[in-house]
């Protein structure tokens, strides 16, 4: 890649932007971080994979480089060799804003889904708590990592089933058992 000259370039330190794919030497920076990440609604275990792509993609517009390497620091979540304890570092500093908004975005998308996310929010809740005790805060991608626990699919079956789906459910009664 050419050393770019451009005063609206970066440079980064090699060892942590390869971490993430981004080649040796400068990334343009063309345009303010946004002040928020949009995400979409709480997602379900039919629509898990699009959900996570519409986030990588709103944290893409809300970066202001345009090389689209958040896709690919996002995306980590997913990757099996990949724990919550990991998320806790947003690698390169040029995350570490877009981890932050995404942790605020995605929380509000939680406590607005009601009760199919309460059990989520409140272990989200928990271990805010916990970690506030040593002036810390849970991540975007560690929230997104426990909305992906969350929504684990039971092999199996292939659905997801919660207490409160269960509780949802309506009893017809004994005499309507044999119909």
């Amino acid at each position: 890649y050419p050393q770019p000259t451009h005063p609206g370039y970066i440079p980064l330190p090699s060892a942590s932007a390869s971490q993430y794919g981004i080649p040796p030497g400068m990334t343009p920076v063309t345009r303010k971080e946004k002040e928020s990440v949009d995400v979409p609604a709480f997602p379900s275990v039919g629509n898990l994979d699009s959900w996570t792509v519409q986030v990588a993609q709103s944290l893409c517009h809300a970066s202001p480089y345009q090389d689209m390497q958040e896709m690919l620091w996002f995306n980590e979540i997913r990757q099996p060799h990949v724990d919550f304890v990991r998320l806790a570092d947003h690698g390169h500093f040029r995350f570490a804003g877009l981890d932050f908004k995404l942790s605020k975005a995605l929380l509000s998308m939680i406590k607005g889904a009601g009760g199919k996310a309460s059990s989520l929010l409140h272990k989200i809740s928990e271990r805010n708590l916990l970690l506030a005790k040593t002036n810390q805060m849970l991540t975007g991608r560690q929230i997104a990592w426990l909305i992906y626990d969350y929504l684990k699919a039971d092999p199996d079956t292939s659905e997801a089933t919660s207490i409160l789906h269960l509780m949802q459910l309506t009893y017809p009664g004994d005499d309507k058992a044999e119909q």
